[in-house]
């Protein structure tokens, strides 16, 4: 990726990344955040949970999707971890062209676990999978503080293959420890079969906070009384101690990634962790405001400033070489000055890690506390307690799916995305027999266009440009009936191509929707609980189209095949880039290269850790024709487990696997009505209906992760009332 020429630029000519310290959802909508990428070349973006709290406190932006993310339930934690989540998805969605050009070295960023978990390891490594899962890109690296928990903690998921941004690093000793941590994750990675190239993590030495506290204690000094070279001394040695401490780390980890450690890790293809420069704001008017910038100029590092920072270095900022490698004698120098001084710079270093730690929990705080008033003002949080009597019948309700308020429970709304011919009328036809029809309701998203065909023919666009699609319109009514109110929903004609309606379409327990574009708006994105994305062989798919379009919508062969054209490149903008954002990716694919026939297609199912893992996927390994694979890159880069199943599986074979599904469904996560293997897996020939075992069992799974994903709805309903009532 070629980036713009500026001050900027010199760094990265002298192999320093610049990233930005800044986040909000401000920055993605207005478009700062292309700009900051594309124009002024920053190349990665951290946050924490001061940034995050002030975004969240300023503005409007988030109030919408808050609202909607506790009319599903959702306490104000969850609240706070959708909406991150939504932010930082984006941001490495626009980092992506960065990461790729630089070959994941740049193109980061950052998400940090809880800071109240700063203390406890295991529950940081919790939380870490989780956030890690959710925001589900390859480009994501997860906060921890480098305490002395935290160090377990970033040990334990390197060695699971996550990337980590060890932050709150302030003294050379921990900054060794840190390095070790770091060579036992690695160490571990391999040892768990992981490409070690693959990951990635940076130590987040802090810097202007050094001289703030550092220069506290010599002012003191300063009062008291001394000789004039004494105060002289001491005078000179202000400022010089977090640019002094900085310069000394860096040596130290120029020694370490030189020893034999790092060498053999390398050797295996590891990334050694880079040293990145945090707080480089100054905090001293006294000092130049691009200081902390100018003076810790390097190779192999990062520096992360916060957006006035950017803003000023662009603007005058000085790059003279490499400062981080001149006179090392020099820097033992100002340390020895300072030891001689009286400043302890471990205990500093301590006391700021102690102090650093506590602010980003009182911000935490702030944050949530923020989120709670925010409802509280929308009026989603309700302001009346009820008594324990009370609290027990509301658990009791929503345990039996039903809400206090006597209504259906909130219902599991499942999101079914491909291009147009993927199959997905073909495999969700089998839901209304399995769930029967009194529960489940289906919405066809091509409803939702806003030009019928004969407009679309006029402005020269095609259905898959989201010009052609009322989004608005959608998002309002699919939260409607999240909230369990009828919608009039408008009606497309694939036959003729006219719009028509609308039709009064009532709440269900399931609600499936499918189409084009189910996962391109974040607020349509965000009102499903189950995603899954078709994505079959590219030859598959026009054959299936081809063959829909002439037998069912009234097209010839040459104009499906001229249509299929002219949609390729909205097909790359605005189709393929969703696939990412599905919990589950379904592929048939072909055997043998001239297999058409769907009966002996091949299955591959990607389940994304966005998902818990099957209950059952271990025993599907009886049958031979199925093969698993756990906890591997899909082709996104996102952690999975792969089900595959052999399209010629023998009738026998699938039988027993249906069977070993169809035990698990035993109430436990819900219920199904018995749909015997002759009612499954049935989809349209060229002249005739057929069966497909691999159709059927995909049907069946995905129907088990619906009832999944229902219940973990109930659950949480029903903690959330617990809890307001108590």
């Amino acid at each position: 990726m070629l980036m713009p020429a500026n001050a900027l630029s010199l760094l990265r000519e002298l192999g320093q990344s610049p990233w930005c310290d800044q986040l909000s959802r401000d920055m993605i909508d207005s478009g700062e955040l292309k700009r900051l990428i594309e124009v002024d070349g920053i190349t990665g973006l951290t946050s924490n949970p001061t940034i995050f709290q002030k975004a969240l406190a300023q503005g409007s932006r988030y109030d919408l999707q808050i609202r909607h993310s506790a009319r599903r339930g959702h306490n104000v934690k969850e609240i706070y971890e959708e909406v991150a989540t939504s932010d930082v998805q984006a941001v490495a969605d626009a980092l992506r062209p960065v990461f790729e050009s630089s070959e994941g070295v740049d193109g980061y960023v950052s998400l940090e676990v809880s800071p109240d978990l700063a203390y406890d390891a295991d529950a940081s490594v919790v939380e870490a999978r989780r956030l890690h899962a959710a925001v589900s890109r390859q480009n994501l690296m997860i906060k921890i503080p480098a305490t002395q928990e935290g160090l377990s903690a970033i040990t334990a998921l390197l060695g699971q293959g996550i990337s980590v941004n060890a932050t709150l690093v302030f003294g050379l000793q921990r900054y060794r420890e840190l390095l070790e941590a770091h060579a036992r994750g690695l160490t571990a990675a391999h040892k768990n079969g992981l490409e070690l190239r693959k990951i990635a993590s940076v130590a987040s030495f802090f810097v202007s906070r050094v001289d703030t506290l550092v220069d506290q204690q010599l002012q003191a000094k300063l009062t008291g009384p001394n000789e004039a070279t004494q105060r002289e001394s001491l005078t000179r040695l202000l400022g010089t101690a977090a640019i002094a401490n900085a310069r000394a780390a860096y040596i130290v980890w120029r020694k370490f990634i030189e020893g034999e450690t790092m060498l053999s890790l390398s050797a295996l293809g590891a990334r050694p962790q880079r040293l990145l420069w945090a707080s480089t704001s100054t905090k001293n008017p006294n000092y130049g405001d691009v200081r902390y910038v100018e003076e810790l100029i390097g190779r192999h590092t990062v520096n992360t400033m916060p957006l006035e920072t950017v803003k000023a270095f662009i603007d005058h900022g000085r790059v003279r070489g490499e400062p981080l490698v001149r006179n090392p004698d020099e820097t033992k120098a100002q340390l020895a000055a300072l030891a001689g001084a009286g400043i302890d710079m471990e205990g500093v270093a301590a006391q700021l890690e102690s102090d650093g730690v506590k602010l980003f929990a009182d911000s935490f705080a702030q944050l949530l506390s923020e989120l709670a008033r925010k409802l509280s003002a929308s009026k989603v949080a309700k302001s009346t307690e009820p008594t324990p009597a009370a609290s027990r019948r509301a658990a009791a309700a929503v345990s039996n799916g039903v809400l206090t308020d006597g209504s259906a429970a909130v219902p599991i709304f499942v999101g079914i995305g491909g291009d147009s011919g993927t199959g997905k009328s073909t495999l969700t036809s089998a839901f209304f027999a399995l769930f029967g029809d009194g529960r489940i309701a289906g919405v066809c998203l091509d409803d939702y266009h806003s030009l019928d065909r004969r407009q679309r023919g006029l402005v020269g666009l095609t259905a898959l440009n989201p010009r052609a699609n009322n989004f608005a319109l959608m998002e309002e009514q699919i939260w409607s009936l999240k909230r369990g109110n009828p919608i009039d929903k408008p009606i497309y004609n694939h036959h003729n191509g006219t719009l028509e309606g609308p039709e009064r379409l009532q709440p269900r327990e399931v609600v499936i929707m499918q189409g084009l574009h189910p996962f391109l708006v974040p607020g349509i994105r965000h009102a499903f609980d189950l995603k899954v994305w078709l994505d079959p062989e590219a030859g598959l798919r026009e054959r299936w189209k081809v063959q829909r379009d002439v037998a069912k919508r009234g097209y010839t062969r040459e104009q499906v095949v001229a249509e299929l054209e002219a949609r390729r490149p909205d097909a790359e903008l605005y189709i393929k880039p969703q696939r990412r954002h599905a919990d589950l990716v379904v592929q048939f694919y072909r055997a043998q290269p001239d297999s058409q026939d769907m009966g002996h297609l091949n299955v591959r199912i990607i389940q994304r850790h966005t998902l818990t893992r099957l209950n059952f996927d271990r025993q599907l390994l009886r049958a031979r024709a199925v093969r698993l694979s756990l906890d591997v890159d899909d082709a996104d880069g996102q952690r999975s487990d792969v089900i595959e199943i052999d399209g010629n599986i023998e009738p026998a074979e699938a039988t027993m696997v249906e069977d070993n599904i169809w035990a698990h469904i035993d109430g436990r996560h819900g219920t199904l009505h018995y749909v015997g293997p002759a009612m499954l897996g049935n989809y349209e020939a060229a002249r005739s209906r057929r069966h497909s075992d691999p159709l059927a069992l995909t049907q069946l799974i995905l129907a088990h992760r619906i009832l999944s994903a229902q219940k973990s709805i109930i659950l949480r309903a029903t903690s959330t009332n617990v809890a307001a009532a108590t």
